[in-house]
């Protein structure tokens, strides 16, 4: 019941702060991959494969929206294994630094759902809300897509850090007119 009420929020909160989202701005799709790391103490420290999905709204070529679902793969070591995944928010500044150039930071809330067995008998499993927070780059090409690579960073209880590295492209309707 939390989560549907934190949706909710985050809806009308949209809904409230981009009334014209059908006259202007620019919807985006896309899809990246590429690893993510989780440590924890000292015993752990892998990297696996990830991948993730995300769309959003920019009302303004200076800010904008973004939900993700992420998935980080199953890093292993020796007999211990952290399977995870994520879906969350993240709220962007953008900054156009030439025609075809873009960097961007972003902070967001997150869902998440890792599942941690030391293979020692020590189980854990977070499902919670926390934070995060990335950098990247963009490479707007052509008239609808654009290149981009990024580093997030999320916060997640009983780890000393869970981070992933990705690149990917998304798919870009609309115009800042």
């Amino acid at each position: 019941m939390r989560r549907v009420m934190q949706i909710g929020l985050i809806v009308m909160l949209a809904a409230v702060m981009f009334p014209s989202a059908t006259h202007a701005g620019q919807f985006i799709f896309g899809a990246s991959a590429g690893s993510n790391t989780v440590k924890i103490d000292s015993d752990f420290d892998e990297s696996e494969f990830a991948w993730k999905v995300f769309a959003g709204f920019r009302p303004w070529r200076y800010f904008g929206i973004e939900a993700q679902y992420s998935d980080w793969g199953n890093p292993e070591a020796g007999t211990a294994q952290v399977n995870a995944d994520t879906l969350g928010f993240w709220a962007m500044g953008i900054w156009p630094i030439a025609e075809h150039f873009e960097a961007f930071g972003k902070l967001g809330y997150h869902q998440f759902n890792v599942d941690f067995d030391d293979g020692a008998g020590n189980v854990f499993e977070e499902d919670e809300w926390e934070l995060g927070w990335g950098l990247g780059i963009g490479i707007p090409f052509a008239e609808h897509f654009a290149i981009r690579v990024e580093y997030e960073r999320y916060e997640v209880e009983n780890t000393d850090s869970v981070a992933m590295l990705s690149a990917g492209f998304d798919i870009r309707f609309g115009d800042f007119d």
